[in-house]
């Protein structure tokens, strides 16, 4: 599914006005787009700092290689946790009762390191627990 951000208000809101859906929806960006629990393919190891358009060249490049015509299904962490509870869903019982290492256990096809050009995901504490995790559990 492709989205368009429009600056403004949709139609039919008046300007000081929320539009309904906004307001009252607050899940993550994936429970948006999908209502039944989906297992990602694999999952996606990176830092946001890198522009957002080179993050999606990579994973689009990572798609081809394996032949997904588009269709494969990747985990990434903004758009699988809640970004209003964060902290909710990251727990309280530590990292490895955590979304994160949750999606990488059932991540099947293995885990994309998303490298900048500083190699800056390498510098990140939680990247290198993700990239821990997929060495042991002898993922490609």
């Amino acid at each position: 599914r492709r989205f368009r951000y429009v600056r403004g208000f949709p139609p039919g809101v008046g300007k000081g006005a929320q539009d309904q859906f906004v307001r009252t929806f607050s899940g993550s960006f994936a429970e948006l787009l999908w209502s039944d629990e989906r297992a990602a393919q694999f999952f996606v190891s990176h830092w946001w700092g890198e522009p957002v358009l080179d993050f999606v060249v990579c994973v689009e490049a990572h798609d081809a290689v394996h032949q997904g015509a588009g269709r494969s299904l990747y985990w990434i962490c903004a758009y699988a946790n809640c970004q209003a509870r964060i902290a909710e869903e990251l727990g309280e019982e530590g990292p490895l009762k955590s979304p994160f290492y949750k999606a990488l256990s059932a991540a099947g096809g293995g885990a994309v390191l998303v490298i900048d050009p500083n190699s800056t995901v390498t510098t990140r504490m939680w990247c290198g627990f993700e990239n821990v995790v997929i060495a042991s559990a002898g993922k490609s």
